[in-house]
């Protein structure tokens, strides 16, 4: 397997801590159906990723509370800049500059819609299948996650307030990759 996935076997959601970044919604938010330009002779990775919604303010919740501060779900496809060409073999982005890597313009599409929270199974398990240029490149489902919105929800609320409108999206969940 690839190494994500050889990580996402070791790693251990009760001993470690998950691992966030962020994305300014003002640069990164697109519509699905915009395009998007990397770089030229960058290597452009696919991560499909559910998408959660924040409906209700949040700090210092507990897991059994998170669910109830979910506004809904959707989906979101993290353009993720790998570097030089070819996709590495290891580790995630050549040195520690998560941000360059992870935050370009236009780098997240979002959407089209939201699924509220109502209307979606709890805990929230989704199939996502993530498609280049029509190709599949990944088809998995988000019970596969390291961790789960309960435990990512509130983890991140123990460090900052979570506002309503705030999009959190949980990683790539374990998807075959193509």
């Amino acid at each position: 397997g690839s190494p994500q996935q050889k990580a996402a076997e070791e790693a251990n959601p009760d001993k470690e801590d998950p691992v966030f970044f962020a994305k300014s919604p003002r640069s990164c938010i697109i519509d699905p159906g915009e395009p998007y330009v990397m770089p030229v002779g960058r290597n452009i990775d696919w991560e499909g990723e559910l998408a959660i919604v924040i409906g209700k303010t949040a700090f210092n919740v507990t897991e059994a509370q998170a669910h109830d501060h979910v506004f809904g779900y959707s989906i979101m496809y993290d353009v993720s800049d790998r570097g030089g060409p070819g996709r590495p073999l290891s580790g995630m982005f050549p040195g520690p500059n998560w941000f360059r890597g992870k935050s370009r313009d236009r780098s997240a599409p979002f959407g089209p819609a939201i699924l509220p929270r109502e209307f979606a199974p709890n805990p929230p398990h989704f199939r996502i299948v993530t498609k280049v240029n029509g190709a599949v490149k990944q088809d998995g489902n988000t019970r596969n996650l390291i961790w789960d919105e309960a435990h990512m929800i509130r983890f991140l609320a123990s460090t900052l307030t979570l506002y309503p409108g705030d999009v959190l999206w949980l990683g790539t969940d374990g998807a075959t990759e193509n």
